[in-house]
């Protein structure tokens, strides 16, 4: 009887390794059953080139439609090609509070934290300054300090109920629309257990898990994110997202002169310490807010800035024709 008990407890037990076996043999050859499918989604004007892999090319169709359909949802509420954010700015009622959709309020409510937090360095409301720039920029006209220190920027306050003070905010989201839309997208993937992706637009980069077993994504840091002629330096990453504010980012050429696109809130005039700032950080929200911030900051502002920050740095600058760059410490572990 004592023989039978054993040869039960030996016969369970060479059971349970052989499903312990066949679970993690299967789940094995699903990893190396997995193919990297890669699509190029282009949405009003914004491309992002997504790498992503999956089991078979019906399931990456799939994925590939829904991202497609995050990017579309998010452009069409933060672009200001939106009727209603808008009508924010250019309404002519004379009611005290304007009632929002639920996604446009949230949306608004969620990025004005951030630009309580952003230490003046990125700006939601600064439409007046961009629609400033972009007349002169148009009709070649020479802006002046005095015009330019008397615009002025609304805030909105938020209420109950999806209201919001209705004091004509002039909202401008561009520069960091393509982290809010990386952001989600990561989201989505994890949500789907999708772990092994690259996704890139416009300068940003979100990397999940590398496509194989060992390694990490090679990205190139272009001088000009536009062109990609001119490498700067390479940098190895994995389930880290990158950004890139750069000088000639919407560039224009004004009465002879070159101006970079980006406006410093500060100054309300193009930003131009610095050449390039490139921002390596766990999401990508985190990337071009940062990356933002940074480029409109001194380089000895922004080095005081990340001290305490879980992020890596690389500022370019023009030391009368040369290119010089300096980074934080932790920039050479990529």
């Amino acid at each position: 009887k004592d023989k039978v008990n054993t040869l039960k407890g030996l016969s369970l037990i060479l059971a349970t390794v052989a499903l312990i076996l066949a679970i993690f043999l299967g789940g094995n050859k699903f990893k190396f059953d997995s193919k990297k499918y890669q699509k190029n989604i282009s949405v009003n004007g914004y491309n992002f080139n997504v790498t992503l892999c999956t089991s078979n090319k019906e399931k990456a169709n799939k994925y590939f439609k829904e991202i497609e359909n995050i990017i579309s949802d998010d452009l069409k509420l933060m672009l200001n090609t939106n009727n209603e954010l808008n009508y924010i700015y250019s309404n002519t009622n004379d009611t005290e509070d304007l009632v929002l959709s639920k996604d446009l309020y949230n949306l608004l409510k969620e990025i004005d934290k951030l630009y309580q937090d952003s230490n003046n360095s990125f700006d939601m409301y600064a439409g007046n300054l961009y629609d400033y720039w972009t007349y002169h920029k148009l009709n070649d006209i020479n802006p002046s300090d005095e015009e330019i220190n008397t615009l002025e920027t609304n805030t909105l306050v938020f209420k109950d109920n999806f209201k919001i003070s209705n004091n004509h905010a002039n909202i401008h989201l561009e520069n960091i629309v393509v982290g809010y839309i990386l952001n989600d997208i990561n989201d989505y993937l994890n949500e789907k257990k999708i772990t092994k992706y690259l996704i890139s637009s416009r300068g940003n980069v979100l990397a999940g898990d590398y496509y194989e077993n060992k390694g990490k994504y090679k990205i190139v840091l272009p001088i000009d994110y536009g062109s990609g002629e001119d490498v700067l330096t390479n940098i190895n990453i994995e389930n880290k997202a990158v950004s890139l504010k750069n000088f000639y980012q919407n560039s224009f050429v004004l009465d002879n002169v070159l101006y970079g696109g980006i406006i410093n809130p500060k100054t309300k005039k193009p930003a131009d310490d610095m050449q390039s700032v490139y921002v390596i950080a766990d999401t990508p929200l985190e990337a071009e807010l940062y990356s933002l911030e940074l480029y409109n900051m001194t380089l000895d502002e922004g080095k005081e800035y990340v001290k305490d920050l879980d992020i890596a740095v690389m500022w370019c600058y023009l030391d009368d024709v040369d290119l010089v760059c300096e980074s934080t410490d932790n920039f050479d572990n990529y």
